[in-house]
Parts: structure tokens; sequence; C-alpha cells
């Protein structure tokens, strides 16, 4: 019995061998020698993430799948391509990976604004086994995508205090613009005072 190890690349082996064997009527021994073909098989077995960088609806956000290969073989020339539905695509719908190494990960980013909350990520993911087998499959993902208030409530995005900041400023700019047209106002009737004594 022959058994490969755990971490054997697969592939076409050959094994050499040889036999010592002698007949009960030969005092020499014999022996043959040869090799054995092996073909040891194994074939990736990817599984899928998402994850966004800014999860809130109506903002731009960088859409991350990570591919994980925990087969025994290497998938090779991996290409994702990201169906649109429950948002708004702004890159290649497509991104191609090229080989995704057993025991590893890869990851396809895409650049969407989000229409709605929860919204289900489509994929078409195609691969190559092995065998030089083309595979192709359809993945369905869930995200949790929230709305602007919730987003706020959560603490993952700041409000946006511009609105804030430039009344404060024109305030300050009216302000002096007023305090300066006092003190002219005063001057002049200080002036208008000596004039008349």
């Amino acid at each position: 019995r022959i058994k490969a190890s755990q971490d054997i690349v697969p592939g076409d082996y050959e094994i050499p061998y040889t036999i010592s064997y002698r007949f009960q009527n030969e005092v020499q021994p014999r022996t043959k020698t040869g090799s054995i073909g092996m073909r040891i098989i194994a074939n990736p077995k990817l599984s899928f993430s998402v994850s966004a960088e800014v999860p809130v609806v109506d903002a731009q956000s960088r859409l991350t799948i990570r591919v994980t290969n925990k087969g025994f073989s290497d998938a090779r020339f991996v290409s994702v391509r990201l169906l649109e539905e429950d948002y708004a695509l702004l890159s290649d719908s497509e991104v191609y990976i090229g080989t995704v190494d057993s025991d590893d990960f890869e990851n396809a980013d895409f650049e969407v604004i989000f229409t709605k909350e929860n919204p289900r990520v489509r994929l078409i993911v195609e691969y190559t086994d092995f065998d030089n087998k083309k595979l192709i499959e359809e993945i369905d993902l869930p995200l949790t995508i929230y709305t602007r208030e919730r987003a706020i409530e959560l603490g993952i995005i700041q409000k946006n205090q511009t609105a804030f900041y430039i009344s404060i400023v024109v305030t300050i700019i009216l302000l002096i613009i007023i305090w300066r047209a006092l003190r002219r106002r005063q001057r002049m009737k200080r002036s208008m005072r000596l004039q008349e004594k």
C-alpha cells in the first residue's frame, strides 16, 4: 500500500522499485527493477466572504470579496464578476485574481454605492481545477448595510459638521464688521464734538 503524505503537491509521480526474490532450487537471488506511475489528485475548495469599507446607504464604498482556498490544490485563473443589483457599480464589474494557492486567500475589490439596506451580493466566480477543468460558481452573500442615521448612532460615520463650522465663521465675521462700524461711528461722533468746541 502506498499512501501520499499530507503536504505533497498534487501531480504525476513515478515511484521506482526494486524486487529481490529467489526460487526454492536457486541459491543466488534475482532482482527486478521498475517504476510505478501514480497520480495524486486534489481539488481546490473555495469559500467566499464579503465586507464593505463604508457600510452606509448612498455612500461610496470599497466592496471587498475574499476568496479563500481550503482545498489541497491551487485554484488557477480565478476571476470574480460582480452582478449589479442593490448597489451602483463605479468600477469594472470583473476582477482577475489569478492563482489562489492552497491554504491561502486573495481579495477582489470593487467601488460601489449602496442603494438599499442589507443587500445581497451576487457573484460569478470562474476558475480552473487540478485537471484543467473550468468551473463556474454562482455565489450569493448577505451584507449588512446601514442607513446614514443608524450608522451615526453606531459610530460608523461621524455627523457632518461643515454647516455648523461655516455658521460659526460667518457669525464671527459679522461680529467683527459690526464692531468696526460701531468704532467708526464713535470716532466720527468724537471728531464732530471736537469741531463744535
